[in-house]
């Protein structure tokens, strides 16, 4: 796959597979977080800025998916982890 994309073999191959999965899941983490905030609206809340924030995030995990098909695994883990702390974040916006 690296080669016929002209890229060199990872050496931390662990490190690529934790992307992979990080991004995996990301659809599913996601799909909870919307969850939230569609529950939290439907008790009258107003979540345009959940909802908002939540599109800052993708842009994130976009930016991470970029790196990761250029190569750029630890700038590619970097962005993944902020994403998900995002999504924590407006998980936890939600709640509150």
């Amino acid at each position: 796959m690296w080669y016929l994309a002209g890229l060199d073999i990872p050496l931390d191959i662990v490190r690529v597979r934790r992307i992979w999965e990080m991004s995996k899941t990301y659809s599913s983490e996601r799909a909870m977080v919307v969850s939230l905030i569609e529950f939290a609206e439907k008790l009258g809340a107003q979540t345009w800025e959940l909802y908002d924030h939540l599109g800052r995030v993708d842009v994130e995990k976009k930016v991470a998916d970029r790196l990761y098909l250029r190569g750029r695994y630890d700038e590619s883990l970097e962005k993944m982890q902020m994403a998900y702390e995002d999504l924590g974040k407006v998980s936890q916006e939600a709640v509150d």
